[in-house]
């Protein structure tokens, strides 16, 4: 005969895995934030495990069905240019926590990015380092916008392109700075 704490055990299991993991997402935007107001490119790429500029293709939200499982967005990119781990070309997937696209992190379909991305979790899921920080929109000239405070160590020639606090600079230029960082 099973006793109610069996029954109530997954429940239990599933509710102590919550705030972990709320915490350790908060953890990791903390100890960004932490570092600086506005991290440094180069901080950002010491962090990343994929860095790429591409497409969103599709984004599938999946809602937890039982105890212990948890709802998590897929999300479906076509890499235009690859700085680590992935191939231009490459079709790629990545696995977020929902409770990330109730803070703000969010993606849709055709938009066009540059992200740095944390090593996948033991769960198999990832998002951009430092939050906004490692999530960056490109307009439809391919440009995205940093602050001055970001790149100054990156590239001689982006930092004198990015005279103002924040300015835009090519998508492009930007992914070929940040390989020459990641090859040193």
């Amino acid at each position: 005969m099973s006793s109610p704490f069996h029954k109530l055990c997954p429940l239990w299991v599933a509710l102590s895995l919550i705030p972990g993991l709320v915490c350790s997402a908060l953890a990791q935007r903390l100890s960004i934030d932490s570092l600086a107001q506005s991290p440094t490119m180069t901080q950002l790429i010491r962090q990343s495990a994929v860095i790429f500029s591409g497409t969103v293709l599709k984004v599938e939200h999946h809602s937890a069905n039982r105890p212990g499982e948890l709802g998590t967005v897929q999300t479906t990119f076509l890499v235009q240019q690859a700085a680590r781990g992935v191939r231009a070309g490459q079709i790629f997937e990545i696995w977020e926590w929902a409770g990330l696209w109730e803070s703000g992190e969010r993606y849709r379909a055709g938009e066009q990015v540059v992200l740095l991305l944390y090593p996948r979790s033991k769960l198999g899921l990832t998002s951009p380092v430092g939050g906004a920080f490692g999530h960056l929109n490109m307009n439809s000239l391919g440009e995205v916008t940093v602050r001055h405070l970001q790149i100054r160590n990156l590239s001689p020639g982006l930092s004198s392109n990015a005279s103002h606090a924040a300015s835009r600079v090519r998508a492009r230029d930007l992914l070929h700075a940040i390989q020459r960082e990641a090859e040193e």
